[in-house]
């Protein structure tokens, strides 16, 4: 294994590790949607809090992670950069830490996250080779009467194409997730989702908007094309 493979294992369990360790919870009295009430507890390490009958707000922190200044830094933290149409989503509980052996203590570390089933259309970024529909997991979503919350995190919409900078590595098993919860994902916008591939497109200066309002940094078709030809995915 190279040191790039090991490189990207070890950030891929940091990745995990760091994102449940800053999880935190405020208390509110407050009640943003009037018939049904909503109440922030903090829970403790060993285990979980039910709240019945109420929805509990659980706010993400962004603690964790560092944001990318540019679009060298986010591709070549990518192991994925595609093209693709959000077939379907739906929320889930997963536990990130579990073990095989039936003989250890089973620890609930838990997050709530929204599960989009993706449609590849292009691929300008492959580390190992992909099903043409994949499932990728993102922080946030409603569970039971939980709602977990990332500020200006990625929220998709079904039907809708996109351009997502993505992170995977098979060796450790872990799903593909966004690069950055709230960087990395743009807008393809309707006159182009007719064209087959994008490189057709005769304006490479048009700059994609990006999902998150926070995400600031400028993307164009022209940087989709620099990426695939660094890549050798250029026909």
């Amino acid at each position: 294994m190279d040191k790039k493979n090991i490189f990207k294992i070890i950030v891929a369990v940091l990745f995990i590790l760091m994102f449940l360790a800053s999880i935190y919870l405020l208390r509110t009295n407050d009640n943003p949607n009037g018939d049904e009430e909503v109440e922030s507890i903090v829970i403790e390490t060993e285990g979980r809090v039910e709240v019945e009958d109420e929805i509990t707000e659980v706010f993400i922190s962004e603690g964790w992670r560092t944001p990318f200044d540019n679009i060298s830094q986010l591709s070549e933290f990518a192991t994925h950069i595609v093209r693709g149409e959000i077939l379907a989503s739906r929320v889930e509980r997963m536990n990130f830490f579990h073990s095989e052996d039936p003989d250890e203590e089973i620890v609930e570390m838990y997050e709530v996250v929204t599960v989009y089933q993706l449609q590849i259309l292009e691929e300008f970024q492959i580390s190992h080779s992909v099903e043409y529909v994949i499932e990728v997991i993102s922080s946030g979503g409603e569970y039971d009467n939980e709602r977990w919350i990332l500020e200006d995190g990625l929220n998709l919409e079904v039907g809708q194409q996109y351009i997502l900078f993505l992170f995977s590595n098979e060796d450790i098993g872990f799903p593909f997730a966004f690069a950055d919860p709230i960087q990395g994902a743009y807008h393809i916008p309707d006159f182009l989702v007719r064209y087959e591939n994008l490189f057709d497109y005769e304006n490479l200066h048009l700059e994609l908007e990006s999902v998150s309002e926070r995400d600031r940094i400028p993307f164009t078709i022209e940087d989709l094309i620099e990426i695939a030809r660094y890549n050798g995915l250029l026909d």
